[in-house]
């Protein structure tokens, strides 16, 4: 009797296991994938007006291998302008551009970023893109930003 009984909750227990299946296979959207990342390596240029009267210039490198770097030049209304330098890693995946942050450079200050701290990490929607502009809108704050594709050798 033990035996019937000790059958019967293993079939149960591992026929209920069936029911939950899940399928390991990833859809083969291999091309879409590659040309997505593909389209967003290289140099992006943006500009914005601050809530100053001043303005916000980036300019984004992208490498093939994942590094990027971002150069910010914020000219206030005055004319002063400021420039610091990001750099990390980015990456892109089902038209969500991602970066995390691991160094900053603040004229001839380097620091190093915590990769345990949340804020070194971005996410952005992407809204509309080609190979020759994106808008783009950071799931944290809702900011929407606008970039166009600049030459290897464009500088701000």
């Amino acid at each position: 009797m033990p035996k019937i009984v000790g059958l019967v909750f293993l079939l149960i227990f591992f026929g209920g296991c069936a029911a939950y299946k899940i399928d390991e296979r990833v859809p083969d959207n291999t091309h879409n994938q590659i040309s997505e990342r593909m389209s967003l390596v290289g140099s992006w240029h943006g500009m914005q007006l601050t809530k100053e009267g001043g303005t916000k210039e980036w300019l984004i490198q992208n490498d093939i291998f994942g590094a990027y770097s971002i150069i910010y030049k914020i000219t206030e209304k005055s004319g002063k302008i400021n420039i610091s330098k990001e750099f990390g890693v980015w990456g892109v995946s089902g038209g969500i551009y991602f970066m995390i942050t691991r160094a900053w450079m603040y004229g001839d200050s380097f620091e190093e970023e915590d990769p345990r701290d949340p804020f070194n990490y971005t996410a952005y929607k992407i809204l509309k893109s080609s190979i020759e502009k994106m808008t783009y809108q950071s799931l944290k704050s809702g900011n929407t930003y606008f970039v166009r594709k600049v030459s290897k050798s464009f500088s701000i």
